[in-house]
């Protein structure tokens, strides 16, 4: 969202996102003379009634089967219709080619229908672990970033937000956003990346990693399309840094260090430098700085094997609130999810609990 010369994240909440499950039928349901034969006739608009009719007076059994398998998972609202799809793709328990299916949407928020569940009229299900987030591309044909059009959105009020993000709006269908066609003469909006660089110190009695100074530099203007010309990199707010540090359990910061603090935040005009009396504290000032930086990208040195791993374990372990730690990425979150160890091969990236804490924001490791 741009607001004078500059650009600020948004989060556009999609609701009534709906599940798109097909029901691969048995033969007997759809039998394919009958089915050749009303459709070589349905070449009026009249015929092309009459064969839906047909349709879904043949899936009448199908239909009620599902349905009842539905109930049974305490799901009330849902449409069932059948439509034409090509299979094309490695089950055994799904003809290859054109066939009638059954098509079956109910909201999200109801309960996912097992994968392998079969029935008297169906004998496979496709679709059935599917995200909303997967099947929403799909259906509006999002092929990677582009522009989007989105029409029909409103303001989510301050207490019912669910991100981070400077601005957030809510659409009440997925339709009401698409791929926006026109968009040679749209500006490429620079991102803003921040790196990320963590000092710690082993704790010789639980053996591990703790935290006692971060360092975060950023740029706020970085082109995606072009390089960054030298002269860039000269103007003034293009480049931020801060650090902040804390004392280590028992100690106390050296002599004059407090002063040295003080007279460089006031060189600079900004807080360059904080002290902190503990590691939880550091935590919590790390995730607010971040937060006001509100990066795109953010950048490390084995930042996804190592520095985001202890940061989140640091944080589990301080009891940071989530109003705090979820700040790393630009989803609210109130539940911290499993930090389990990435895969330790070369290359392989952080673990899914750490991407999934970082979402909304971009992760370039430069070790990997």
């Amino acid at each position: 969202v741009v607001i004078g010369k500059r650009f600020h994240s948004c989060c556009v909440v999609v609701k009534n996102m709906q599940r798109c499950i097909y029901a691969i039928p048995s033969s007997s349901v759809f039998p394919r003379d009958t089915i050749s034969r009303i459709e070589k006739n349905s070449t009026s608009s009249d015929a092309s009634l009459s064969l839906r009719a047909t349709l879904h007076e043949l899936s009448s059994g199908l239909k009620s089967e599902v349905a009842e398998k539905l109930s049974d998972l305490n799901v009330s609202n849902f449409v069932m219709t059948p439509v034409k799809r090509n299979y094309a793709f490695e089950r055994t328990d799904v003809p290859i080619g054109e066939q009638y299916v059954l098509k079956i949407n109910y909201p999200y928020k109801d309960p996912a229908v097992p994968a392998d569940l079969r029935g008297d009229h169906f004998h496979a299900l496709l679709g059935t672990n599917n995200s909303a987030l997967e099947l929403f591309l799909i259906k509006r044909k999002i092929k990677g970033p582009s522009w989007l059009s989105i029409s029909k959105f409103v303001a989510c009020p301050s207490t019912q937000r669910v991100s981070w993000c400077k601005f957030e709006v809510t659409v009440d269908s997925p339709k009401d956003i698409s791929v926006l066609m026109t968009s040679n003469t749209l500006e490429v909006p620079p991102v803003v990346v921040a790196a990320v660089n963590l000092k710690t110190i082993i704790n010789e009695k639980h053996n591990v990693h703790e935290i006692v100074s971060a360092s975060v530099i950023c740029c706020h203007q970085v082109k995606i399309d072009t390089p960054m010309r030298s002269e860039d990199w000269q103007k003034r707010g293009t480049i931020s840094h801060f650090t902040v540090m804390r004392k280590l359990e028992g100690s106390i910061f050296p002599i004059g260090l407090t002063k040295e603090a003080s007279d460089r935040n006031q060189k600079a005009g900004s807080n360059v430098l904080a002290l902190e009396s503990s590691e939880r504290a550091l935590l919590n000032r790390l995730m607010i700085e971040l937060s006001k930086l509100d990066c795109d990208v953010l950048v490390g040195h084995n930042i996804s094997g190592f520095d985001l791993d202890v940061l989140l374990h640091r944080a589990q372990t301080c009891k940071v609130p989530s109003s705090m730690w979820s700040k790393i990425g630009r989803l609210r979150r109130s539940v911290m999810p499993r930090l389990t160890k990435g895969n330790t091969l070369y290359g392989s990236g952080a673990s899914p609990g750490i991407m999934s804490c970082i979402a909304g924001r971009l992760l370039c490791d430069t070790y990997l």
